[in-house]
């Protein structure tokens, strides 16, 4: 296998990877909030709902559904621009700036899914 198809097949595998990332984090973020809904009305219907303010921990899932689908924004303008670095020398590499703020929203959705999960169990 020539190094060409190795890289080519490399980065396919990268972008199958990062994309399962995504649907990652916007299903447990998601998933969280409707379980935090759905054990709200179950508890309601059984009357044994205490006063709970569950604002807090459905903030943050909501928070990281939202950066989640920034970082995913994020990437697709990365790809825009490693196309336009590819195309012209002179602009330079703009593109990992764009890689690095995918990351960081990246880790800021699944840092709010976490601290959802602990403030989640704390009020319930």
């Amino acid at each position: 296998m020539s190094n060409e198809v190795f890289r080519l097949e490399a980065y396919k595998a990268f972008i199958t990877v990062c994309n399962d990332g995504f649907k990652y984090l916007a299903l447990v973020n998601g998933a969280g909030a409707i379980a935090l809904v759905t054990y709200l009305v179950s508890a309601g219907r059984d009357n044994c709902a205490r006063s709970v303010n569950v604002s807090q921990p459905m903030s943050y899932f909501v928070a990281g559904v939202v950066l989640c689908g920034l970082a995913i924004l994020f990437s697709y303008m990365a790809q825009i621009k490693l196309v336009q670095d590819l195309g012209n020398e002179e602009l330079g590499n703009t593109h990992p700036v764009f890689i690095f703020l995918t990351v960081l929203l990246f880790m800021a959705s699944l840092g709010s899914f976490a601290i959802a999960c602990v403030s989640a169990v704390r009020v319930l």
